[in-house]
């Protein structure tokens, strides 16, 4: 829970999408994690930022997601 709780208004709600992708709990991703290092496929990537979009309105380059950590990526959803 204290990672979890580390992370800022919309890190927790992309963590949350990455969760229910991943079959992981949000209390097991970090701000510092990448999707791909977590177990995400393209595929999976693919469906988080379509997720991303509709929760969030955001869109999200999908090659970011191969070298950006979840801190970066929820840097556009703010």
């Amino acid at each position: 829970a204290a990672r979890a709780a580390a992370l800022n208004p919309s890190e927790q709600l992309m963590a949350q999408i990455w969760a229910e992708l991943l079959g992981l709990e949000v209390t097991d991703i970090a701000a510092q994690d990448n999707f791909f290092d977590l177990g995400g496929s393209s595929l999976l990537a693919m469906r988080a930022i379509e997720e991303t979009r509709k929760r969030l309105g955001v869109e999200i380059e999908p090659r970011r997601y191969a070298v950006e950590s979840l801190a970066q990526l929820a840097q556009s959803a703010r």
